[in-house]
């Protein structure tokens, strides 16, 4: 399913009708999402100007959750003409990594898709324009590169 079908689901909700009655000024901005094994998790994110906030609505869009952290801005996200979706996000990683990878998290902002990619302790960063499908930058990685290991001994 594409994000649009997805944020149309959405705007059916009661859940969501009662959101927009109380926030009317309110719009999509980002969408965060994880892929693979273990499930897939759907959140929609959408900012209030009045309060500089965040609320998230996670799939199956049941209620929305609303975050005390203040924000300057966020921009709007109104261009779903994608030609890196939700759909095909997992199959197009695959082919740029020529692998297949077992856990994508992926947020898409401003048409960019920023992606890390999981596949036991490798892990890959990767930006890529969702509207032309373009590789931004790419990096590869260790999970182990991010732990810290405190040799210390009290």
């Amino acid at each position: 399913m594409k994000i649009k079908e997805m944020l149309d689901e959405l705007s059916q909700r009661d859940s969501y009708k009662e959101f927009k009655k109380k926030y009317p000024n309110s719009y999509f901005s980002t969408g965060f999402f994880m892929l693979g094994n273990g499930g897939d998790k759907f959140q929609f994110n959408f900012f209030l100007p009045d309060e500089s906030k965040i609320v998230s609505f996670e799939y199956p869009f049941g209620s929305y959750v609303c975050y005390d952290e203040k924000i300057d801005s966020e921009s709007i996200f109104n261009n779903f003409d994608l030609k890196v979706d939700i759909d095909n996000l997992q199959e197009y990683i695959n082919k740029i990594m020529n692998k297949k990878i077992s856990r994508i998290i992926a947020l898409i902002n401003n048409n960019v898709w920023n992606i890390i990619c999981l596949n036991g302790l490798d892990m890959n960063r990767i930006k890529i324009n969702a509207l032309t499908g373009e590789v931004i930058d790419k990096n590869d990685g260790k999970l182990s590169d991010f732990i810290k290991i405190n040799s210390n001994k009290d």
